[in-house]
């Protein structure tokens, strides 16, 4: 009878299962169906910024430039799209190819992708500058939504996310350096680099400095960012802390926050109806003053950020935060190993907020004392109420770094 007794138990604990898991899928089936729907109408009426999910090339063309798509293949087998504006708006791509431009690199930051130099429309500082009648290469690195592709090995595979950003400047940035050199005919190129696109410049130049210092013209650093130990973002600084990249390594978790569709759509549809959740996201990120910022496309943006990248590319920056200096990554018990910077010889730009807690005050201070001392440090603007998001994020009132830049 006992038996009896528990393999009812059994069979009713098993239906019970069975039912419950039924249940839950309805439920996510059908909220996933009514998040659509509700999605589909924000959209229909209006209620997004139709660029929200869009690709870097369809938000180009949307605002009428013209613009191309390229593939840049790297020695370690990575294929990466980036984006080219090769004039200004309502111009087309004959004129603009017969017409002696000087090109001009934007690099991403951190978790980031091309979509963001252009999220903001109008004001965006991909369109400004190809109105200016430069020849505008939006680039990515891999690991994110346009940097998953390798011939070698998939990103199933645990070698496909070995990097950090010093691969994304010593092999993506040769290689699309190396493209856009050969598609120009120039012999060198600007280079503009937000956050984390500000430290593979200066790794660059301090592991291959002959190398940097002959194909790049100018290097203009929005946010720059080297020294991250005394940081005042108490988030990363925790999570730094708490060695949640470590944690994460251990457990074989490779991929950090790739970009996804219907995260994205979720993300600009929460921006849109709840503001405080785009304000709270973007402070956890570095910005102490998103109410500056253009909130009028910060589902855009919210759309197209995070993008992914390595879990070991955020332990390389988390363990900037941990140590002082401006390290190499350490594997183990490695001695620490700075990048020596003293061999730049390239016209410098430091442009920074006040109001920025990932690129703070000590940080550009350091970099200052660096580059002064080399006597390429030609410009260093400190902008009032500016985040770390505001060079991509400006309102109209924002905009004397633009000018600055040009």
């Amino acid at each position: 009878l006992i038996k009896i007794q528990e393999q009812i138990y059994r069979e009713l604990n098993s239906i019970l299962h069975k039912m419950a898991f039924l249940v839950r899928n309805q439920m996510m089936n059908w909220t996933f169906l009514l998040f659509h729907f509700s999605f589909l109408i924000a959209v229909s009426w209006g209620w997004l910024d139709p660029d929200v999910s869009k690709t870097t090339i369809e938000m180009i063309q949307g605002h009428e430039y013209p613009a191309q798509q390229h593939t840049v293949k790297t020695e370690d087998f990575y294929e990466l799209t980036i984006f080219r504006i090769l004039g200004k708006r309502r111009q087309s791509i004959e004129d603009a190819l017969k017409e002696d431009k000087k090109p001009i690199i934007l690099q991403h930051g951190f978790l980031s992708s091309s979509d963001v130099w252009v999220a903001n429309g109008k004001t965006a500082v991909g369109y400004l500058l190809a109105d200016q009648g430069y020849d505008v290469w939006i680039t990515n690195a891999r690991g994110n939504r346009y940097g998953l592709k390798n011939t070698k090995y998939s990103v199933e595979d645990s070698e496909f996310w070995d990097f950090t950003f010093e691969k994304m400047i010593m092999k993506d940035g040769k290689a699309y350096i190396e493209y856009i050199l050969k598609e120009t005919g120039k012999e060198k190129v600007a280079y503009i680099g937000h956050s984390q696109g500000t430290s593979m410049m200066f790794a660059g130049l301090a592991l291959e400095h002959d190398y940097f210092n002959a194909k790049i013209s100018t290097f203009l650093a929005y946010a720059p960012i080297a020294h991250l130990h005394k940081l005042t973002n108490i988030w990363i600084k925790e999570f730094a802390n708490l060695k949640l990249d470590y944690v994460m390594m251990k457990l074989g978790v490779h991929q950090l926050m790739p970009w996804g569709y219907f995260n994205s759509q979720m993300n600009a549809y929460l921006c849109d109806t709840l503001r405080i959740f785009c304000d709270f996201e973007l402070y956890v990120q570095s910005d102490i003053k998103p109410q500056y910022e253009n909130a009028e496309k910060f589902d855009v943006y919210m759309s197209v950020y995070p993008s992914g990248t390595s879990v070991k590319d955020m332990s390389h920056m988390f363990q900037l935060v941990r140590e002082p200096g401006f390290a190499r990554y350490r594997e183990g018990n490695d001695p620490l190993e700075l990048y020596d910077l003293s061999k730049i010889k390239i016209p410098i730009a430091l442009l920074s907020g006040d109001a920025d807690n990932l690129a703070t005050k000590g940080n550009l201070e350091w970099l200052d004392s660096v580059l002064s001392d080399l006597h390429v440090l030609k410009m260093k603007k400190v902008y009032h109420n500016f985040s770390h998001n505001s060079f991509l994020l400006p309102t109209p009132e924002m905009c004397q770094y633009q000018q600055d830049t040009l």
